[in-house]
């Protein structure tokens, strides 16, 4: 990077007007328009580098933002006319690729606000202009189109692409309409799409997600109006994994280190521990019990029914009947 800003400088430092010229990044900001982002920058041009870029990094560093007047629709010139005075240039929409809104392809490098960047004119046209080299990146967006196979119809293929855009922050990651990964410093998701069929513009559908937040990892599973159909949520402590229905668990399986619990909702629950399992049911009025201290215990608000085959044997050291 130090070879590249000296470059920079040294093409900054030249008074003849060249095909080439370097700039400070002003607004690096990416905006939409018409529902497509537009990947372009504005750049200023300096006459004396020294104090000029002392003082434009002042400004920078107060949040500055561009005060020019937006051009007209019409109005194919992307050069301020507010900022020729003292020899400051600023050019607006200078590309960061060959045009400014279609990516369907590419690698998009967006500079840092405030940084050296060299500027170059396609054509000798000074309102086509490039970024052509950086001195420093804020963030980077690839995005690859799978070629589709000779005589290929478009009809009868699914669109599939590669697209990755981070920083220094954060990093996404889509591919095609099958997943799209989100990582930062605290969080990690994945979600798994439902390919679009015919209809583009119908919105993308989740079939399942993984998050992991902070030593809990979680895991969704959806149905096709995406409500959730079972969910698993672990940490360093516990295991939880519950199936629903219409947004209501039906059932529910909890682990930890000290025992395990599987609640069907308006059923039975079965707990298992280190030294005791009980099976409870109705509310608790019906139970089954095992203890290692105490024994089997069954408790019922009704009947007991023991019906066998063969015979039934009840023996101890002393056998109580009331």
């Amino acid at each position: 990077m130090s070879e590249i800003g000296d470059i920079i400088k040294k093409i900054a430092s030249q008074v003849d007007t060249v095909t080439t010229f370097a700039a400070i990044v002003t607004d690096n900001e990416i905006k939409e328009v018409d529902g497509k982002k537009e990947y372009a920058v504005t750049v200023r041009k300096l006459a004396n580098v020294g104090q000029e870029y002392d003082n434009l990094q002042t400004e920078l560093d107060s949040s500055y933002k561009s005060d020019s007047v937006n051009t007209k629709d019409n109005d194919k010139s992307n050069i301020d006319p507010t900022r020729k005075s003292n020899f400051k240039i600023e050019y607006k929409n200078v590309r960061l690729k060959s045009t400014i809104n279609d990516i369907n392809q590419g690698l998009i490098i967006i500079p840092k606000l405030g940084s050296w960047v060299l500027v170059s004119v396609i054509d000798n046209i000074s309102s086509k202009l490039f970024i052509s080299q950086f001195s420093e990146i804020d963030s980077i967006l690839v995005k690859i189109d799978k070629s589709l196979k000779p005589n290929a119809s478009n009809d009868n293929e699914e669109p599939e692409y590669f697209e990755v855009d981070f920083n220094a922050n954060t990093f996404d990651m889509k591919f095609g309409d099958l997943f799209e990964t989100h990582i930062n410093k605290e969080q990690f998701n994945i979600k798994f799409l439902q390919p679009k069929e015919n209809d583009e513009n119908s919105p993308q559908k989740i079939l399942s997600e993984v998050n992991y937040v902070k030593d809990n990892l979680y895991i969704t599973f959806l149905d096709d109006d995406e409500k959730p159909r079972a969910t698993v949520h672990a940490d360093q402590e516990n295991l939880n994994v519950s199936f629903l229905e219409n947004e209501e668990e039906t059932l529910a399986t909890k682990l930890n280190k000290e025992k395990v619990t599987i609640e069907v909702a308006d059923g039975c629950t079965a707990v298992i521990e280190k030294d005791k399992a009980s099976i409870t049911t109705n509310g608790g009025t019906e139970e089954i019990s095992i203890d290692k201290n105490t024994g089997v215990t069954l408790k019922s608000g009704s009947n007991i029914n023991i019906d066998a085959s063969g015979s039934v044997t009840i023996s101890g050291s002393s056998v109580n009947i009331n």
